[in-house]
């Protein structure tokens, strides 16, 4: 299997990033954590770690900003996880809908195609 380029890479690291920070601001305007969880079924990570710290906020469940802004880092920390950049997941403003919209077209086209 041949990887894709380093700039392709770069730019689908970049997605995740996105998506993460979208999730972390629980408040933002946008599409559902639903819809979020479905782009990145059958999606391999580019990031190992944005695969770690999805999993831990989907765990969270539907507490506020705040709440997961305090107890993530301990919770990955627990997990295994405790050098993980997590402040950037917590800069304000949250991710705009264009640009999380765009981070969730560029990770599904980067999925396997179904059988």
């Amino acid at each position: 299997m041949v990887s894709p380029p380093q700039e392709e890479t770069a730019s689908l690291v970049a997605s995740e990033r996105v998506l993460l920070r979208f999730l972390c601001a629980r408040d933002a305007p946008g599409p559902s954590v639903t819809e979020i969880v479905r782009v990145f079924e059958g999606y391999q990570f580019r990031d190992a770690e944005n695969e770690v710290i999805l999993r831990a906020l989907l765990e969270f469940g539907d507490r506020n900003e705040k709440y997961l802004e305090s107890q993530l880092a301990s919770h990955l920390t627990r997990l295994g996880f405790p050098d993980l950049d997590l402040e950037s997941l917590f800069v304000n403003p949250a991710p705009a809908e264009v640009e999380v919209r765009l981070a969730m077209d560029r990770i599904s086209a980067a999925r396997p195609a179904k059988a």
